[in-house]
């Protein structure tokens, strides 16, 4: 087949296990071309899964594999323009203001321009925004070029474009390490990892937010659970999260469900591209204009609070 050029096998990053059950297997179009990669592995991408699902025998990380090289999914995330996903940053910033409010309540964090808080592929610059309100100092990394310069523009804020290891952050520099929606697109969350453990205060904490396999969404939804995307490389689960955190050096302290807002017409948007039904209820929404309303939603998001070991 064409599209094999493009694909990589990887072992199990948890256990190294080359074993594997397939769950679900590969669908891609036959002659499908490097360009229509590109497009697919955005990082709000609307493509449903069209790459091999697998389950590791070993320790039962569910993943993709074989799965499109990380060279062209980092290329996408580079180059990718998403006017959509920017345009929700209003809300995106309330709900985490909210969130980190209770968050740093909760753990006797004391908001100081002298604690430092970096976000991993912060995107539009919604959390940092959020974070730097509340009286934090705060970076952003993020590979997109256009949503790094949109963050920068709109908030002022201090974005950085690329990788985490390009930027050369100093040991144990900050006190805080975010990754919203990240770890489930990293190609190798170990090697992330293993950096966020060495610039991270030693009475630092990690933040993990990801979609939870084992979620009752994702049981009631099955295939056609929304997270199901070809961008995610990775699918955990409360018990794979913890293997994988401990393995490079951290302990879970807290695991919750993480509930988001955006704004009603987006979420259906959205959700119209896999559940075909919710676009005639995105046109109703908007018939009697309620698409702008705010709408607080779960549909299966785990949010983790770690340290180190």
């Amino acid at each position: 087949m064409s599209y094999e050029k493009f694909l990589e096998t990887i072992n199990c990053p948890i256990c190294d296990s080359e074993e594997y059950h397939v769950l679900k297997e590969a669908n891609y179009p036959k002659n499908i071309t490097i360009d229509e990669l590109l497009e697919i592995y955005r990082s709000s991408s609307d493509v449903e899964l069209i790459d091999q699902l697998v389950k590791c025998i070993g320790c039962g990380l569910v993943f993709l594999n074989p799965r499109v090289k990380s060279e062209i999914i980092m290329e996408s995330y580079e180059e990718a323009v998403d006017l959509k996903f920017a345009s929700q940053n209003h809300l995106r910033i309330r709900t985490f203001k909210k969130f980190f409010e209770n968050w740093a309540n909760r753990l006797n964090i004391i908001p100081s321009k002298q604690k430092k808080i970096l976000d991993l592929g912060c995107a539009a610059g919604s959390f940092p925004k959020a974070v730097q309100d509340i009286g934090f100092s705060v970076t952003g990394v993020e590979p997109s070029k256009f949503l790094c310069e949109f963050g920068r523009r709109e908030y002022g804020l201090d974005l950085r474009q690329g990788t985490l290891h390009e930027q050369n952050f100093s040991k144990e520099e900050f006190n805080v390490v975010s990754m919203f929606d990240v770890i489930e697109h990293l190609s190798q969350p170990g090697k992330i990892l293993d950096e966020v453990k060495r610039i991270l205060h030693p009475e630092g904490h990690l933040i993990i937010n990801y979609p939870e396999y084992d979620s009752w969404p994702r049981k009631i939804m099955r295939k056609k659970w929304p997270f199901f995307l070809s961008v995610h490389l990775f699918y955990f689960t409360p018990k794979s999260i913890k293997q994988i955190l401990e393995k490079h050096g951290f302990q879970v302290i807290k695991s919750e469900p993480y509930y988001q807002t955006l704004e009603l017409g987006y979420i259906l948007e959205r959700a119209s591209q896999i559940l075909y039904f919710t676009k005639l209820i995105e046109k109703g929404v908007k018939a009697i204009s309620l698409a702008q309303i705010p709408f607080t939603y779960y549909i299966g998001q785990t949010l983790v609070t770690a340290k180190k070991a």
